[in-house]
């Protein structure tokens, strides 16, 4: 290669100045795929793709469940304002229900992502998956318009943290 004043040296691992790109080029000039896999039989990158293929549609389908549970009390209005008197639901009314849950998803989201840095993804999902269990186990059940509007409170919660990740 010839240098001509005021050029700069190429070689052939030189790449063009595209600012803001990160290559990870190995010493032998490979460019290296990140993450590295461990031997782990736990790590889902050694996973068979069935394995794989299961996994994201359990993912999938529990975002899709707890999404219902999130939009729902917008459909169930009629049918709440009908099982409980206005007089059981003061200070709230039945409109409420949708902003509570507007509201905790977003408290979720505040609360999940900084909680999965720190505990890690795996255990605040099974975490949220548990209490959306057991919240829709007690929404079922509510006696009262205030245990419903709770349950649903921790339903988006636990929506929220999960759907975050």
């Amino acid at each position: 290669m010839s240098v001509s004043s005021g050029s700069i040296i190429k070689s052939k691992r030189d790449s063009l100045p595209a600012p803001g790109s990160v290559f990870f080029v190995s010493s032998a000039g490979r460019v290296l795929k990140l993450p590295i896999p461990s031997t782990s039989h736990r790590d889902p990158l050694t996973w068979c793709p069935s394995k794989r293929a299961v996994a994201f549609l359990s993912l999938q389908f529990y975002s899709v469940v707890t999404c219902l549970e999130v939009n729902l009390p917008g459909l169930i209005m009629h049918g709440v304002s009908l099982e409980f008197k206005p007089e059981d639901m003061k200070p709230f009314t039945v409109d409420e229900l949708s902003v509570a849950m507007m509201l905790f998803t977003g408290f979720g989201y505040i609360v999940g992502i900084p909680l999965s840095t720190a505990l890690g993804r795996r255990p605040v999902l099974l975490g949220a998956s548990a209490t959306t269990t057991g919240a829709t186990l007690w929404a079922g059940v509510a006696g009262s318009f205030y245990q419903l509007l709770f349950s649903l409170c921790l339903q988006a919660l636990a929506t929220g943290a999960a759907i975050g990740m």
